[in-house]
């Protein structure tokens, strides 16, 4: 099973509103994320979001509902992106089956597409043991394919250190 994480609960400080519920092309951007996940073969989808008092976070975790996600909302807004993957780590952990591998993507991907998903999904059954990641014209993307066993490897990170180290110390399973 190919899982996918979806951080949500930032501030959105920087735009001074919630992106995520910003409309393109009549469809909300967190919306836009989870479908094309879902269209491109990730089985679940888990979306951590913020509070339910945060602004826009009900119109929020309604679109991503409706949209096929498993919705995740810690008691508490997480620090930074890497707490937010570890809640849904945590998540899919308690879960019947764990995933033979996780794609994490930023939730403010309204471009990303189910093509590009498919392929990565495909890619991650062809080669379980490699983090694969997506590159155009030079530049990485997402969505990033990480083996479960890389995934977890998150929690062991010293504080203050993101997900992005976990390529790093792996890299020799990085596949671009």
């Amino acid at each position: 099973m190919i899982a996918a994480v979806v951080p949500a609960a930032g501030h959105s400080q920087r735009m001074g509103r919630p992106k995520l519920i910003l409309t393109v092309d009549g469809r909300t951007v967190i919306s836009r994320v989870v479908t094309a996940l879902r269209a491109g073969g990730a089985s679940r989808v888990v979306v951590v979001a913020p509070p339910a008092d945060a602004a826009g976070a009900s119109i929020l975790h309604d679109e991503a509902r409706a949209a096929g996600a498993e919705l995740i909302v810690p008691a508490t807004r997480p620090n930074d992106m890497r707490a937010s993957v570890e809640h849904a780590l945590d998540h899919l952990e308690r879960g019947e089956t764990a995933p033979a591998t996780v794609l994490l993507v930023p939730a403010d991907s309204p471009g990303l597409n189910p093509e590009l998903v498919a392929l990565i999904v495909e890619r991650a059954k062809a080669e379980p043991g490699a983090i694969l990641v997506p590159v155009v014209a030079g530049n990485r993307g997402h969505p990033v394919a990480l083996p479960w066993p890389v995934a977890l490897g998150v929690r062991a990170l010293h504080a203050g250190v993101g997900v992005n180290a976990l390529m790093a110390l792996n890299a020799a399973k990085v596949v671009e």
